[in-house]
């Protein structure tokens, strides 16, 4: 983790650079050992930002000759910002992916913007005097109708990031997780797979109950019978017993079984401690891009019995470009549906 946010301060810091020294496109940036003594970090560390912001199209190397900027970069301004703000539920701890974070952060400030991230549970007045000010708001994770009625009452554009609860008449870029499930179950059918069994989240929380949706028709689709018996709605506070009293059932039961990401990190708990072996071939979803930091990807490596609902495209990302569009007058904000 410490390595990755060097590397993401260095990127920024390069930003700042180019923005500071006023250079405009094909203007040649200062040398790498120059860049090291600058943003204060290693030349491995400098060699690894520069590599990343020309794979953003941001800057050019050639080789022999230095590297040259490919677009101007303005200098952050302070009459505005974007606020993000991330919802939990009461008494929870959940916050988006660091990562999908501090890439939102580079997004809007290597274009001018401010952005600023704020952890609620209700609202408050710390909300209120967030908002003011605000050039918009982005709204994350438990949010309800009343909650979107009073940040409505504020008159700021807002945007839905992620599968919240729609809310009539607020633009929203949530993950397809219905597709998803589709395409995760179809997978295991074409290896065999006939009955299916799924131990899902929360039936509060909306991503579980899309997965419910899309497993549902899909099973139907393909002609397949949906088993009560094999359908297990968990409790989040009770995971782990759950885990191990239920999951054994299942696995031993079913072709395959479908598991919600969140309940995922406490079967490999269990099945290490257990030392499970079961013939059943499982099917984690959904995976999304914003979740696989380079900390976890081992976590996420497919087997002969293991496969995954991958979401390759970023929410977090798709919501700031989108964002960022409508404050520079190109789109209005409406709603993405991504799988």
């Amino acid at each position: 983790m410490g390595r990755q946010l060097k590397y993401d301060q260095a990127q920024l810091a390069i930003l700042d650079v180019i923005a500071t020294e006023k250079l405009k496109p094909g203007d040649k940036l200062m040398p790498e050992r120059q860049l090291v003594n600058r943003v204060n970090c290693s030349m491995i560390t400098v060699r690894a930002a520069l590599k990343s912001l020309e794979e953003q199209n941001i800057i050019t190397r050639r080789a022999g000759r230095g590297t040259f900027v490919s677009c101007e970069i303005p200098l952050a301004r302070h009459e505005g910002h974007v606020l993000f703000v991330n919802i939990e539920r009461a008494g929870g701890k959940d916050f988006p992916p660091d990562l999908a974070l501090r890439w939102m952060r580079h997004h809007f400030e290597t274009r001018g913007i401010g952005f600023e991230m704020l952890t609620v549970s209700e609202f408050n007045q710390k909300l209120l005097k967030s908002a003011g000010g605000a050039l918009g708001i982005l709204l994350y994770g438990w949010l309800t109708p009343e909650m979107a009625t009073l940040l409505e009452g504020l008159g700021v554009p807002l945007l839905i990031v992620g599968s919240s609860q729609p809310i009539p008449g607020v633009a929203q870029v949530h993950y397809h997780v219905g597709e998803c499930t589709r395409r995760l179950i179809k997978r295991l059918a074409h290896t065999g797979a006939r009955r299916f069994a799924l131990f899902n989240g929360e039936r509060s929380y909306s991503i579980a109950q899309e997965i419910m949706t899309g497993f549902e028709s899909t099973l139907a689709e393909l002609g397949l019978e949906l088993d009560p018996e094999g359908v297990y709605w968990s409790d989040y506070e009770l995971l782990e017993r759950q885990m191990d009293e239920v999951m054994p059932r299942l696995a031993m039961k079913y072709d395959a079984v479908l598991m919600e990401t969140g309940a995922y990190p406490a079967y490999l708990t269990a099945a290490n401690y257990h030392h499970w072996r079961f013939p059943a071939r499982f099917g984690v979803l959904p995976l999304f891009k914003d979740m696989e930091s380079h900390e976890r990807q081992h976590l996420f490596r497919e087997g002969p019995d293991l496969f995954f609902g991958r979401i390759d495209r970023s929410v977090f990302l798709t919501a700031a470009e989108l964002f960022q569009g409508y404050l520079a007058g190109k789109n209005e904000l409406y709603t993405i549906s991504i799988d």
